[in-house]
């Protein structure tokens, strides 16, 4: 069908009325949903509802925190990541030391059965270099476990370093904690 076939299908057909129609039902139950989550609360305007994420969200909010305290945080201590309602707890906060200037931070997180793995974004030259990279790649990694899973090619490579860099002591907290769910972040 062409442009134009297509664009009136959509305007002025009965099908093209009802699927506005269900757009806008949805466009409206997002809008409510998010209403609900912000006067939930204290510091988003707007948080994304679990059919949007994939997580709670106080999840959402989680991790939008630790990616933003990412950028500025130097130690595992001066992360803020507790609400009244949901305790969070630094794992792992890895700069990587004499290295910094090439790599990102890296922090696992535990926040009941979940864990956190989150990295900070761009925030210089170095960083730039490697989001330059940016063609997708699949990981041995995670393949078999995520087939369709594409990766930013600079980003893939932080990651796989800061996973054997840790391997350990991440299996080892989330078979002592029975973690079930693994959220990434940054």
């Amino acid at each position: 069908m062409s442009f134009v076939g297509d664009m009136y299908q959509r305007r002025f057909t009965k099908e093209g009325k009802k699927a506005r129609k269900d757009a806008a039902a949805v466009v409206a139950k997002t809008k409510e949903d998010s209403a609900k989550a912000k006067a939930n609360s204290l510091f988003f305007d707007s948080v994304p509802t679990k059919e949007m994420t994939g997580v709670e969200p106080h999840m959402t909010r989680l991790c939008s925190t630790l990616s933003q305290q990412l950028y500025t945080k130097n130690s595992t201590e001066q992360f803020q990541l507790s609400t009244k309602d949901n305790k969070a707890e630094v794992l792992i906060y890895d700069n990587h030391g004499e290295l910094k200037e090439a790599t990102v931070p890296f922090a696992a997180v535990i926040s009941g059965d979940t864990m956190i793995l989150g990295w900070r974004g761009t925030s210089g030259l170095a960083d730039m270099l490697n989001d330059a990279a940016a063609s997708p790649q699949s990981s041995f990694a995670w393949r078999k476990h995520a087939k369709t899973i594409k990766a930013h090619g600079g980003f893939t490579s932080i990651v796989h370093n800061d996973l054997v860099t840790h391997e350990a002591e991440l299996i080892k907290e989330i078979k002592a904690r029975g973690i079930k769910e693994i959220v990434t972040t940054g």
